[in-house]
């Protein structure tokens, strides 16, 4: 009897949330300014930060993966999310991204909301689910006119105000 009490408790618990898999890394390397990579690091950092403590905070399951400006190798990249999002059992991706287009002359906010496909059920050993097209983006761009913005620039407060639009999306 003491069995089926626990099946059925068991059973009546929900399932969990899916893990989302809050990534970050820089964009803006140049190897022959350490100190500006140093910069990147820590905007992205704080950005990255605010927004994985905007989604848990709401009640959703988030695991971090934050790379260094200087990790460029994209390929590389890419298997270290796929592994760590099967590794923490993450059905999505939100990519959280911060850097300037000096082309276009912004300082650019982004979050990028992606499926894990073939995140979920069975699959042959040592195969990693595959990213999808992003199902949201929420964007920020701000003027780089003054070479100043980024020293002034608070990215805890945008991490926290573009993971809560995100998160009220339907």
């Amino acid at each position: 009897m003491g069995l089926l009490l626990a099946m059925g408790a068991a059973a009546a618990q929900p399932a969990a949330a899916p893990c989302t898999l809050i990534y970050g890394h820089g964009r803006n390397h140049d190897p022959e300014r350490p100190q500006q990579d140093r910069l990147w690091d820590r905007l992205n950092a704080e950005f990255h930060a605010a927004v994985l403590q905007q989604w848990r905070e709401a009640g959703r399951a988030a695991a971090p993966l934050l790379l260094p400006v200087a990790a460029t190798d994209l390929a590389l990249n890419l298997q270290r999310l796929l592994q760590e999002s099967a590794a923490q059992g993450c059905t999505r991706v939100l990519e959280t991204a911060l850097f300037a287009d000096y082309d276009g002359g912004a300082l650019v906010l982004r979050l990028r909301l992606y499926p894990l496909q073939g995140s979920l059920g069975p699959r042959a050993a040592g195969a990693l689910p595959a990213v999808g097209q992003p199902l949201l983006t929420v964007q920020r761009e701000l003027d780089l006119a003054n070479p100043r913005s980024l020293e002034r620039l608070d990215p805890r407060v945008l991490g926290r105000a573009l993971a809560s639009e995100a998160l009220a999306a339907p």
